[in-house]
This record gives C-alpha cells, sequence and structure tokens, in this order.
C-alpha cells in the first residue's frame, strides 16, 4: 500500500524548493483564486528545480474535495487538520518554501482584504524565495 505521508510530497521529490499552500473550504479568497493555484500549478509542474504541494483541509471531507475538485489533481485532502496541527499555523490561505530536506525557509500568510490583489503578493513571495 502507499505511504499517504510519502504522497504528500510527490510534487516535490528531488525538487531543491518546494511551495507548499494550504487552503480551506471555507475562505473566500481561496475560491476566488481558484484561477490563479491552477495557473501556478502549471507554471511549476516542469519546474526542475521547484516543486508544489497544495493542501486542503480545515473542514468537512466533503468540503474538501469539493474544492480539490475546483482547484484539480494532484492535492492532499487534511480534514482532520493533520498537517494544520503539525505546522501550527493560524490563517489561510497559507504558504511555505521549503528546502530540498523539507526544512522551512520563510512562510506567507496571505492576510489581504477580499479586494486585494494575493496573486502579485504571493508571485512575488515565491519568486523572492527561490533564488
Amino acid at each position: 500500500m502507499d505511504n499517504p505521508q510519502q504522497k504528500v510530497w510527490d510534487g516535490c521529490t528531488g525538487k531543491e524548493r518546494c511551495v507548499v499552500a494550504y487552503f480551506a473550504p471555507w475562505c473566500p479568497i481561496c475560491h476566488k483564486n481558484v484561477a490563479f493555484f491552477k495557473e501556478l500549478r502549471r507554471q511549476l509542474t516542469h519546474a526542475p528545480k521547484v516543486g508544489l504541494v497544495y493542501i486542503v483541509g480545515y473542514d468537512r471531507l466533503t468540503a474538501c474535495e469539493d474544492l480539490a475538485a475546483e482547484i484539480g489533481s494532484p492535492i492532499h485532502l487534511d480534514p482532520r487538520r493533520e498537517f494544520d496541527k503539525i505546522a501550527d499555523f493560524g490563517s489561510v490561505p497559507y504558504f511555505w518554501v521549503l528546502d530540498k530536506d523539507r526544512m522551512v525557509l520563510t512562510d506567507f500568510a496571505w492576510t489581504g482584504s477580499r479586494n486585494d490583489n494575493m496573486r502579485t503578493a504571493v508571485e512575488h513571495f515565491i519568486e523572492s524565495r527561490l533564488e
């Protein structure tokens, strides 16, 4: 049987950096930016040095599955908040950049309003940490 813990990291295996993003179904900003999250995945899918992991959690399984379907596969579901308990973050969406050993280099909590441009802030955060 596959190791579910390993499956979470499949998108980052062999990469120098890993971008991890955590979303929740009850988060209006997460829903508003689904197109951006899809585009970010397309941009990083074939990046030689950077991997991407998306996690949806902090809600009922069916709600997590619905948001995951909007964003698209691959995506890890965390309805029991296991990742949330380990990572100890307080808001969503939340982003991390990890090194090849999965140590956190930096993290970023989106705290802007619904009208602020999350896309610009996240792109800047990611680009500035991947060099």
